[in-house]
Parts: structure tokens; C-alpha cells; sequence
């Protein structure tokens, strides 16, 4: 038996057949957790902004909205979330609070290529962050991209290529500031 499209999937929510939003839960929420937790969640809060995003959907699909493609529609649901909860005040300090333990902190000669690498996106602005997220970690093409961003195509090869320069530089100044090493 084929299993049913999200679009299938979609119809049926809104149709009023609940299991149907756990087919879409079972397809999407690891890939939207590893998404949440890589634009800069804090991991206590990744399980909570999950379930948001597929409240929220939920609840779009029963009031009659139809995505036009499923998978783009719930990670901008998700950063969307994600957005929201960074501008509450109490977040905003917890993030001021790790900005200062961050320039506390010194690089390790030895330190492990995934370590750098997430220290080199948490240096990154947010909305260049999320694009080498959705482009590297979730395997979404550029013009996908720029679906769930809500920002057309030249302006994501932009950013995409600024991303690239920031973290070149971030790197290379580690190198000069801290002796850090690239193997």
C-alpha cells in the first residue's frame, strides 16, 4: 500500500480525520526538531515549539487552508514559532545571558569540527542562519527556501553567499585571535 501524500494527508484533516494529523506529526517533527534546535532553540524549549507548530497547522487545516506544499508550509510555521518565542522579554535575556557566556568563552585547539561548526551558525544573524539550515541540515532547495522564508530566490542565494563570507571570516579570526587551527 502506497502511503498517502501530505496533501492527502492535509484533505483528510480538514475532512475532520485526526489521525491523519498523526501521519503528518510521524513524518515531520524529528526533521522540525533538528531544525528548531539548530536556528537556536534552547533545547528545553524544541519539544514544546514542535508541538506549537503542529497545533498551529492543525488548526489552519481544519479551518480550510490548504499549503500549497505541505513540507515548506510547516518549517515556516516552525520558524515563525521559533521567531515569536525569541521575542518574549524572558527570552530575550536568556539570549543576552549565552551571548555573554559565548565571549567568555575561548575555542579548543582540539575542538570537534561539529562544535566549530555550530559555533560558527550561532554567530550568525538569524535569517542567515536559518538559510544554511534549510539548505544544508533539511535539504531544501533554494526556491524552497525562499517559500518558507517568505523572501524571493536572489535574495536567498544572497544571504546564502553572506552567510558563507560571515562564517569564513568568523573563522579566520579565530584563527588570528585564539590560535585555534583548521585541520
Amino acid at each position: 500500500m502506497v502511503p498517502p501524500t501530505d496533501e492527502e494527508l492535509c484533505r483528510q484533516v480538514a475532512e475532520g480525520r485526526r489521525h491523519a494529523m498523526g501521519h503528518l506529526f510521524d513524518r515531520y517533527a524529528e526533521p522540525l526538531a533538528r531544525l528548531i534546535r539548530m536556528a537556536g532553540s534552547p533545547s528545553e524549549m524544541v519539544e514544546d515549539l514542535v508541538q506549537e507548530t503542529f497545533l498551529k497547522a492543525w488548526k489552519a487545516l481544519e479551518r480550510g487552508q490548504q499549503p500549497r506544499r505541505f513540507k515548506t508550509w510547516i518549517r515556516q510555521i516552525a520558524l515563525n514559532n521559533l521567531a515569536d518565542y525569541w521575542r518574549k522579554p524572558q527570552s530575550r535575556q536568556r539570549e543576552l545571558l549565552d551571548e555573554s557566556l559565548a565571549e567568555i568563552g575561548t575555542i579548543d585547539s582540539n575542538i570537534d569540527d561539529r562544535i566549530l561548526l555550530e559555533q560558527l551558525l550561532a554567530s550568525l544573524p538569524s535569517d542567515l542562519r536559518h538559510i544554511v539550515i534549510l539548505h544544508f541540515y533539511q535539504d531544501l532547495s533554494l526556491a524552497d527556501i525562499s517559500e518558507v522564508v517568505g523572501v524571493p530566490l536572489g535574495t536567498v542565494k544572497s544571504r546564502l553567499a553572506r552567510a558563507y563570507r560571515l562564517m569564513h571570516d568568523t573563522l579566520a579570526s579565530w584563527e588570528e585571535g585564539e590560535g585555534y587551527h583548521v585541520r
